[in-house]
C-alpha cells in the first residue's frame, strides 16, 4: 500500500460517516450458519457448542477494500439435575451430606472476537455474551441475550501522506487508538419448524472525535436486524430453508434485505443462494465430515462495482461439541 493525501483519507472518513453509503459493522454472508454474530440471543440456543472461524475479503481487486476476519464460540450450561455436597459446619469427623441442584439448562454463554480493516481505519473488537432461555408450550423456545463489547478503532497513520505536515488530523485524537466499550442486545424465537429473532448492535451510538472541524463527530450508529427462516422437511434426507433478514441503523439511515433459500441434505452438504437488496446475489456451498465443516460464499456483486472487483469471498471453518440429537428442547435433552 503506497503513501497516500491525506485529503483522500479525509474523503475515505465521509465515506463511512456519510449515512447510507458505507457499511460500519462487519457485513457477513453466512449469518445463517452462524446468527450468533448478528444475535447475542442465539449463543446456546440448540444446546449445541459451535466454534466458527471466519474471514472475509470484499471486493477483491479493489484497493483498501474491507477485510474482516472472526472467531466465534458459543454454547450452553447443559441440564444436571443435583449432585451431592458437603454441609460447610459439620460437626464430628464425619462430613454430612446434602443435595444441591445443578444447572437447570437454561443459560447460554459466549465470545466473540474480530478484526475489520476498511482502507486507512482499522477496528479490532471482542463481545462476551450471555444469554438466558425460556421453555414454553407448543414446542417453543425464547431467548434474550446480552453483550459486552469493546473495540479498537485505529487510524493507519503510515500510509497518510500529508500535503502540510503539520496537519492537524496527525496529531489530533484521530491519530491515535480509540478505546469504545458498548453494548448488544437480542431476542431470539426457536420452534422446529421456524426461528425468528430481534437484535439491536451498538446501543450506546458512541461519537469519535476527529481533528478537523469538518470531521469533527463520526458518530456509530445503532444496528438493527431482523431475521426469520422456515424449515420445510422434504423428507429424512432433504429440507429447504427460505429465510429473510432486514437490516437498518437507527433512523433508517440505511437499510437493506437479504432474501435467502438453502437446501441441506442429511446435514452432510448445503448449498444456497441469497439476492440482497443492494443487488449483491450471493451463492453458498458447504460440507461436513463428522464434527468439522467448511462452507464458501461468494458474493457477486452490482455494477458499478462489478466492473473493478472479482467479488466477495467468505471462508468459514467450523467444529461443533455436542450430541446432535440435543438439537431441539422437545427432546428433553438439554
Amino acid at each position: 500500500m503506497g503513501k497516500r493525501n491525506i485529503t483522500g483519507w479525509i474523503g475515505l472518513l465521509w465515506i463511512i460517516a456519510v449515512p447510507g453509503n458505507a457499511q460500519q459493522l462487519p457485513i457477513y454472508s453466512q449469518y445463517t450458519d452462524n446468527m450468533f454474530i448478528i444475535n447475542p440471543a442465539v449463543a446456546g440456543n440448540d444446546a449445541l457448542t459451535k466454534i466458527n472461524l471466519t474471514n472475509r475479503l470484499q471486493w477483491l481487486g479493489i484497493k483498501d477494500a474491507p477485510r474482516t476476519s472472526s472467531f466465534s464460540m458459543q454454547g450452553r450450561l447443559l441440564k444436571r439435575k443435583y449432585r451431592l455436597a458437603n454441609k460447610l459446619f459439620s460437626q464430628g469427623t464425619t462430613k454430612e451430606k446434602y443435595y444441591i441442584p445443578k444447572r437447570e439448562g437454561k443459560v447460554g454463554m459466549g465470545g466473540y472476537v474480530y478484526n475489520d480493516r476498511n482502507g486507512l481505519i482499522e477496528r479490532s473488537g471482542f463481545q462476551y455474551t450471555y444469554v438466558y432461555h425460556i421453555f414454553l408450550k407448543g414446542f417453543n423456545e425464547i431467548s434474550f441475550g446480552l453483550s459486552l463489547t469493546a473495540f479498537q478503532f485505529k487510524l493507519d497513520r503510515d500510509h497518510i501522506a500529508a500535503k502540510d505536515p503539520y496537519d492537524p488530523v496527525l496529531y489530533s485524537q484521530s491519530s491515535k487508538t480509540i478505546f469504545v466499550p458498548d453494548a448488544n442486545f437480542g431476542v431470539f424465537w426457536l420452534n422446529r419448524k421456524f426461528y425468528a429473532g430481534f437484535s439491536a448492535l451498538q446501543l450506546s451510538q458512541s461519537l469519535l472525535k476527529f481533528g478537523n472541524n469538518a470531521f469533527d463527530d463520526y458518530q456509530l450508529y445503532r444496528h438493527y436486524y431482523l431475521i426469520g427462516g422456515y424449515y420445510f422437511e422434504l423428507n429424512p434426507q432433504y429440507r429447504i430453508v427460505p429465510s429473510i433478514l432486514m437490516r437498518s441503523t437507527e433512523n433508517l439511515h440505511t437499510f437493506q434485505s437479504d432474501i435467502s433459500c438453502r437446501i441441506n441434505y442429511k446435514n452432510l452438504l448445503w448449498g444456497g443462494l441469497t439476492y440482497r437488496t443492494n443487488h449483491d446475489i450471493v451463492f453458498i456451498i458447504g460440507g461436513r465430515y463428522e464434527r468439522f465443516s467448511i462452507t464458501y460464499a461468494f458474493d457477486y456483486p452490482p455494477n458499478p462495482i462489478r466492473q473493478h472487483s472479482l467479488g466477495s469471498h467468505e471462508l468459514t471453518l467450523a467444529m461443533i461439541i455436542g450430541d446432535t440429537e440435543r438439537r431441539y428442547r422437545w427432546l428433553e435433552r438439554y
